[in-house]
């Protein structure tokens, strides 16, 4: 970032690991602001960056697409501008898609994706005004390819994804960049609330066994997975990719298994078009003539 540039940061999910890490890279900089969001109030203010002059801590509710505007507006009004939006807040629940109840994948969608979506479309009146902006959507490589029991959360970074890019293309006329992270695996407390039991889903079915399936599958994997250093992604996302002329619309970022994952699902498609192509395009309409 330029030195005396004053770019001034709006972070959902602020309290813990990703989201609290970019919090306190950004405020290295003194001439940085930043507002970051929760639910809860109280955890905001134990954090030690609460009493900092460049931050702002506020609690919303994430379904309140009003309680989302009076923080932008707050933001502006405090610190002058929005330049940056981050959409970090988020959870998993784990379990068969059957297993599921409606209420697990409305509330898990409801943070995943439409708050994501209330916070983008808060903001981006102002940064049209300006035609200038940055907003990083927060993925995951579950959303490239679907893990058995993981299927909701696939589903929900999956449609940001999609949406992501689509959004890039709505307001690259305004000189708002967009992105959208596939992150791979970091060392934060994701990762000990998607092995506890407070994750699953709330059907659970015996046929399915998920709770045992669950962790024969991802207790060995975590044990030989490289992981990442939030510090390090905070660093790459504050001095590097906030302040480029350009950005793709996905960003790929975490220890080499994550490009991997990216390589397979490519590859994956590639064999299924090749296996197809031929096929399952002899389908096109053939006009009568009069």
């Amino acid at each position: 970032m330029e030195a005396n540039k004053i770019n001034v940061w709006y972070i959902t999910g602020c309290t813990n690991g990703v989201g609290l890490s970019l919090v306190e890279k950004i405020l290295e900089n003194p001439n940085n602001r930043v507002t970051g969001t929760s639910r809860d109030i109280k955890k905001i203010e134990s954090l030690s960056v609460y009493k900092n002059p460049n931050f702002l801590g506020v609690q919303v509710e994430i379904g309140n697409e009003e309680s989302i505007k009076e923080s932008v507006e707050k933001t502006i009004k405090k610190f002058g501008d929005l330049t940056h939006v981050v959409n970090n807040a988020g959870y998993a629940v784990v379990g068969a898609i059957e297993e599921g109840l409606e209420k697990d994948y409305q509330d898990l969608f409801e943070c995943l994706y439409f708050y994501p979506l209330r916070v983008i479309r808060s903001v981006l009146p102002h940064m049209r005004s300006k035609k200038n902006g940055y907003i990083f959507n927060i993925g995951s490589i579950a959303g490239v390819s679907g893990h058995p029991r993981y299927g909701a959360y696939a589903g929900a970074k999956s449609a940001m994804m999609a949406t992501t890019q689509s959004l890039a293309s709505d307001v690259k006329p305004f000189n708002i960049k967009v992105s959208y992270l596939i992150l791979g695996h970091f060392m934060t407390n994701f990762q000990k609330h998607v092995m506890s039991d407070e994750a699953l889903v709330s059907g659970l079915i015996a046929d399915y066994d998920t709770k045992s399936f669950w962790n024969k599958m991802v207790t060995p994997y975590m044990k030989i997975l490289t992981q990442g250093d939030i510090k390090k992604l905070a660093n790459l996302i504050v001095n590097h990719y906030a302040n480029q002329p350009e950005l793709p619309y996905n960003l790929i970022i975490g220890p080499k298994e994550t490009f991997i994952g990216v390589d397979r699902k490519i590859s994956d498609l590639q064999a299924q078009v090749a296996s197809q192509r031929e096929f399952n395009s002899d389908v096109i309409l053939v006009k009568e003539n009069n």
